[in-house]
């Protein structure tokens, strides 16, 4: 038989080695990427802790390439897969929010970063959250809003407030619904808010700025009865006889933030008496309106009956809100006695004369001593507007009592100044002769009649303005002749912090018409070592007449810009280095 040819062992041992080999080889990079590679692990949530789904997580490499990317599941988790012994790092964005990264080295081992915190790109802030207010006062609370992203944002503001409240938005120019903020932009507004009348205790405003991302800013305002009194009588308490009327001068004034309309009318009135409220110029008032903090002086007049007893008694002046909410009671005093003779007379030249506001008007009196006891005698004015200055004189000499002897006279000046502010009208100026021991008490009413005045209005062309550390912010603020009479000299004066430059263009105007007005420009400078932040500017229109009230403004001084100033000096040197090199070569 023939032997075939066949493999022989050796052959066979090596063919099997090979394959074993191969096999080997192939499985060996698997093994291996499966030990080089370990997992980093996390979450992210934002800034109330709430997890955020669809953030992309991008992963770079040392050298700034691009390893991979994911999104993050419904719970914020995500995971990654990465070669070991190399340094990551890892950003995180999502549309809404400021981007965060997160730069490890990754060992042997896997990494679990925990909770990666994402704050959104809208913030709102303000350097008062909490008030005391009144009720009735109008708040103007200050705030920023600002956007930390890299995209553009739209915002709209909303305000959550009390039944009752009313809020608006504001800028320097008026109110605001909806503002656009650029990546890294912020700006300064105020919510205004009006407290109702019958509002108390600790309540919430709660301002929404809505863009990409929702964020809110919340203030307590604590309301506070109000403690000033709506209306007032500095002499709550006379003395007449039986059919003479006695007057009392009330001030009614609007404590509150907001104007206000008053019913005012006298109540509890005695039998067959008399009672009106009357304005300074002899008008039967019975409402009042008044702005915030703004108040008039009214006439109470009561006359007793001839027949009325001899006694005490009493009225009361009601003050009433227009709607309603709120209600004062005066109660005023009044004691009747018996008339005692005449001995003493007051002879007056003019019982009424004309003037304009500001200016000095005298009357001539004569008072006489017709009895036959010698007399010490007071001087005194019963009631006069406020504000108004009255006075005695003898000559140059002001007095306030003198001795007459019996069957004498004494002629005297009473000096009456009323204030550059005085309203036109006819005002009542009662003067009042009495014995020291108060039985004897002679009154003379004398009446000045303002036919002009004098009143400035002072209006900025804004309440808020900024400036750069180092420079100039510039605004006008216009003055308006508000009274009947023209005003010489006016001028406007600025208050500033210290070592803060401002000019005035022009310094003054000789003269200016009723009701015109006139725009002063102002540029304010801060100084080099301004520290950032908010201060107040100070205005207020004068005139040799009168002035007006303050308003302050508010200006936001901000630290300069530092690489603008870098790239500035490095430009230079540049500048500096070429023009050097072209000279060289250029004597070559």
């Amino acid at each position: 038989m023939k032997r075939g040819h066949g493999v022989s062992c050796p052959t066979k041992l090596v063919v099997c080695l090979l394959i074993i080999l191969t096999l080997f080889v192939a499985i060996l990079p698997v093994y291996v990427a499966g030990q080089e590679e370990a997992r980093i692990e996390g979450r992210v949530v934002d800034e109330d802790a709430e997890e955020l789904d669809d953030v992309k997580v991008e992963v770079y490499s040392s050298k700034g390439a691009l390893v991979t990317s994911e999104y993050t599941d419904s719970d914020g988790d995500f995971s990654v897969y990465l070669q070991v012994n190399n340094t990551y790092t890892l950003y995180f964005s999502k549309s809404g929010y400021a981007k965060a990264s997160k730069s490890i080295y990754l060992g042997d081992e896997d990494i679990d970063l925990e909770d990666i915190v994402l704050l959104k790109a809208l913030r709102l802030s303000s350097p008062v959250l909490s008030r005391v207010a009144s009720p009735g006062d109008k708040l103007m609370l200050s705030f920023t809003v600002s956007n930390i992203g890299e995209e553009l944002e739209e915002v709209e503001f909303s305000v959550s407030k009390p039944e009752g409240w009313s809020t608006r938005i504001l800028d320097q120019t008026g109110e605001v619904t909806k503002v656009y903020l650029l990546s890294g932009a912020s700006l300064n507004l105020q919510l205004e808010t009006t407290v109702p009348l019958t509002s108390t205790g600790s309540n919430s405003l709660s301002l929404t700025a809505d863009g990409k991302t929702e964020t809110t800013l919340k203030f307590t305002i604590t309301v506070e009865p109000s403690n000033a009194p709506i209306i007032s009588c500095q002499f709550p308490g006379k003395s007449t006889t039986p059919g003479d009327t006695v007057r009392f001068q009330v001030r009614l004034k609007n404590p509150f933030g907001v104007e206000m309309r008053f019913r005012v009318a006298v109540d509890s009135i005695p039998l067959n008496w008399t009672a009106f409220v009357k304005s300074s110029g002899g008008e039967v008032v019975t409402e009042v309106t008044l702005d915030s903090s703004e108040f008039v002086d009214l006439i109470v007049e009561a006359t007793p009956p001839v027949t009325a007893s001899i006694g005490e008694y009493g009225i009361v002046v009601k003050t009433e809100s227009s709607d309603g909410n709120v209600t004062t009671f005066l109660p005023l005093n009044i004691t009747l006695t018996e008339a005692g003779e005449e001995e003493i007379q007051i002879a007056a030249t003019f019982l009424e004369v004309t003037v304009d506001a500001g200016e000095v008007v005298r009357f001539p009196i004569t008072i006489i001593n017709s009895g036959e006891t010698d007399r010490p005698l007071l001087l005194s004015v019963v009631e006069y507007p406020t504000g108004w200055k009255v006075a005695f004189k003898s000559e140059d000499i002001e007095v306030s009592g003198l001795y007459l002897t019996a069957g004498e006279s004494e002629n005297l000046v009473v000096e009456v100044t009323p204030p550059s502010t005085a309203n036109i009208g006819s005002y009542a100026v009662p003067v009042q002769v009495e014995s020291e021991d108060g039985a004897i008490r002679i009154r003379l009413e004398l009446k000045a009649t303002i036919i002009g005045s004098y009143a400035l209005s002072l209006e900025p062309s804004t309440l808020l303005t900024s400036a750069t550390v180092g420079d100039s912010t510039t605004f006008t603020a216009r003055i308006t002749n508000a009274g009947q009479t023209p005003v010489t000299g006016l001028r406007l004066n600025v208050g500033a912090p210290q070592g803060w430059d401002t000019s005035i263009n022009p310094a003054q105007i000789e003269s200016l018409k009723p009701r015109e007005s006139f725009t002063f420009t102002i540029v304010v400078e801060t100084p080099d070592d301004t520290v950032a932040g908010d201060y107040l500017l100070t205005l207020k229109g004068l005139s040799d007449q009168v002035e007006s009230d303050e308003v302050q403004i508010r200006v936001t001084a901000t630290a300069p810009t530092s690489w603008g100033l870098i790239g500035i000096g490095i430009a230079a040197v540049m500048v500096v280095a070429l023009i050097v090199v072209f000279k060289k070569f250029r004597r070559r």
